[in-house]
């Protein structure tokens, strides 16, 4: 979570200054590494994401697929059983479906859901071009500027999700 709200929501036992800690390290030892990340939880407020895709825009990596993730609550979970007054839910039979507190949320939510489908293609062939390269790459220049550009494709992603984020 880009917030401290949503580490404790998560249990997560760490504080938003370990996370970013450890992304720096990562990052300056040169370590390409994958982040899960639920965006949207039930108790969350707008500011809340707000923070979450500025600390995955900072960190670089702001995906369609975190961007627009959000919490699956199941039957039977401790989350189901501690909060299930807390929040607007709809019994789905797969899952507890609910809506947010805050209606722009449930909006913006949609609407980024929306953007998201259509990217994560787009984000999934860079990926595997960006790993192929990765994994044949040596010295040759030809394959070093191929790496680079795809590489900046991934990040001008990366800000176009998060310029829509800010406008939706």
């Amino acid at each position: 979570s880009g917030t401290q709200k949503g580490l404790k929501f998560f249990n997560k036992g760490v504080t938003l200054q370990d996370n970013q800690k450890a992304i720096n390290i990562l990052n300056r030892l040169g370590i390409d590494s994958q982040y899960g990340f639920i965006n949207f939880f039930p108790e969350m407020d707008f500011e809340d994401f707000l923070y979450n895709i500025k600390f995955l825009h900072k960190n670089r990596i702001l995906t369609s697929k975190s961007l627009s993730s959000r919490l699956c609550i199941y039957h039977g979970t401790a989350y189901s059983h501690r909060h299930l007054s807390k929040v607007k839910l709809h019994d789905n039979n797969l899952d507890i479906a609910y809506k947010f507190n805050d209606d722009r949320l449930n909006i913006l939510h949609s609407k980024v859901k929306e953007y998201s489908t259509l990217v994560n293609s787009y984000e999934l062939t860079l990926s595997k071009i960006i790993f192929n390269i990765q994994t044949n790459m040596s010295t040759n220049d030809k394959n070093c500027q191929l790496f680079k550009m795809a590489y900046k494709a991934k990040l001008e992603i990366n800000n176009l999700l998060y310029q829509l984020a800010l406008k939706v």
